[in-house]
């Protein structure tokens, strides 16, 4: 129907499908698992599997070429061997080494569907990705129609330099990881100067890159054809539109990272609508003309691409420069907040000015969780920290002592608030801005930083147990308070209790 074979050919790419389709399963699942072992730390273990795998697949295929008896269903079944050989070693070496042990609870036993909130937002930004990916497949088989229609010449050059293109693509990959990782960590620690100085240091550096890589491309593009095919025509298509794929791989750089950038910021919805205009507006009609009315080859379709990489990417910057990064850095943190520090859903409770307190009342009083010592003690005065933060929720989870509720108690903090590392469980909060707090109760501390959460800069001191104290990275601490006088508030000898009567989050 397409015109690109007769009936062999046709039931020999079928055959391959119906195997390569089982291994497309196997990598879509090795590929999520990679990405979970990737933002836990253990990236280059993930590297070394996938590029193990890709090289064990390349010598399989290479070793049953030369015997002269090699299929297309035989790649397929090849690929897919290796692809499940890739996942099984994954998920073995993460369970024996231990590091799935953070994420058992929710890997196994827990049932993502009960968790409405969880399951939208995953919805909320795999359709946009999902959409995006599947606007980019089906417009290099529309272009790869088009050169079909152009001969069948032509047709297998514009295959073999789409997969040059993509390997171009996956240059940009890592490049646009770090950038989004990066932009979203400084926007969950509510600084938003710092993700936006991320932001515009990864273009930079992604352009740099992609400079460099352009040199080295342009310096072997001579030798690039023979890798691929011994055919002199068929050499000849490719090389023409070499030239155009170093002059676009620029553009491809810039737009991916403005993709990732603006996903760092949730807006995944952007990047899609934009690149649905560059594929539908731009590259694709373009590519129709060329062919179709002009007769052009390969090179054109490549030139389609470039201009339509050209849009994408300027648009989606312009989507970067006017970002206010300071309200997404309070959305985002927010967001955290309202979904609870243990991503649970807070039903039920109301989250707007001074209301956004939730109290539980324990009945079983409950021990700090990180307290090893019942007993431990600090002297005021001498581990008293002072740290600034900035506007936003703080992630802090506060709780006052049962017997006698005066003075709070830091229980917990979340991992995307601006004082994680910082601030640490069983530090007591006893001055804010300057004022003396030191026998508020937990519920009156919240209404206090809550009151605040707009203001520009928080000044929060603590009284940390000298144990934890001295275990604490001092670099991370903005002063350390040494003419604290604590006889305003009676605290010159206090005693961390391990029972709690409430629990607020802020």
């Amino acid at each position: 129907w397409l015109g690109w074979g007769n009936e062999e050919v046709a039931s020999s790419a079928q055959e391959f499908a119906r195997i390569y389709m089982w291994n497309n399963l196997v990598s879509t699942i090795r590929e999520g698992f990679g990405h979970l072992l990737d933002v836990t730390d253990h990236e280059m273990f993930t590297t070394v599997v996938n590029l193990s795998t890709v090289g064990l697949t390349a010598a399989s295929i290479a070793c049953v070429g030369f015997s002269n008896q090699l299929t297309l269903s035989m790649v397929g079944l090849i690929f897919f061997l290796w692809s499940l050989v890739g996942l099984v070693f994954m998920l073995l070496s993460a369970l024996f080494l231990g590091w799935l042990e953070p994420f058992k609870k929710g890997l196994f036993h827990t049932f993502s569907m009960k968790n409405p909130r969880a399951l939208a937002n995953m919805l909320r930004v795999s359709i946009p990705l999902s959409l995006g990916s599947f606007l980019i497949n089906i417009e290099w088989v529309a272009l790869g129609i088009f050169a079909a229609h152009v001969g069948m010449v032509q047709a297998e050059a514009w295959s073999i330099s789409a997969y040059i293109w993509h390997l171009f693509e996956s240059l940009t990959y890592g490049i646009g990881d770090a950038a989004e990782i990066q932009v979203a960590l400084h926007l969950g620690k509510s600084e938003p100067d710092f993700a936006e100085l991320a932001a515009k240091k990864s273009l930079f550096l992604g352009l740099l890159c992609s400079a460099f890589t352009c040199s080295f491309f342009l310096a072997a593009m001579p030798y690039i054809p023979s890798i691929f095919t011994f055919d002199t025509d068929l050499g000849e298509l490719i090389a023409d539109t070499l030239p155009y794929m170093a002059l676009g791989y620029p553009t491809l750089t810039f737009g991916y990272i403005c993709w990732y950038i603006v996903g760092a910021t949730t807006r995944y919805n952007y990047g899609t609508c934009n690149n649905l205009i560059s594929i539908w507006v731009v590259t694709l009609p373009l590519g129709a003309l060329f062919t179709f009315y002009y007769g052009f080859g390969p090179q054109a379709l490549m030139a389609s691409v470039v201009f339509g990489y050209t849009f994408f990417g300027c648009c989606l910057y312009f989507v970067v420069s006017m970002t206010d990064w300071n309200a997404h850095a309070s959305k985002v943190n927010h967001k955290d907040f309202e979904e609870g520090a243990d991503g649970g859903d807070r039903k039920g409770v109301r989250f707007s000015g001074f209301d956004r307190i939730k109290l539980i009342p324990i009945e079983s009083h409950i021990s700090l969780a990180s307290l090893r010592s019942r007993r431990a003690k600090a002297l005021a005065g001498k581990n008293t920290i002072l740290f600034i933060v900035g506007p936003g929720p703080l992630g802090l989870s506060l709780a006052s002592p049962s017997v006698n509720p005066k003075g709070t108690i830091v229980t917990a903090v979340s991992y995307s608030s601006p004082l994680f590392g910082r601030i640490l469980p069983n530090d007591r909060i006893v001055s804010i801005d300057g004022f003396a707090v030191g026998n508020a109760p937990a519920p009156m501390i919240a209404k206090i930083l809550e009151g605040s959460s707009d203001a520009k800069q928080r000044q929060i001191t603590v009284i940390a147990p000298r144990k934890r104290f001295f275990q604490r990275n001092l670099l991370s601490c903005d002063k350390i308070v040494t003419d604290y006088d604590p006889t305003e508030e009676n605290l010159k000898e206090i005693e961390m209790p391990t029972k709690l009567k409430y629990r607020c989050m802020v």
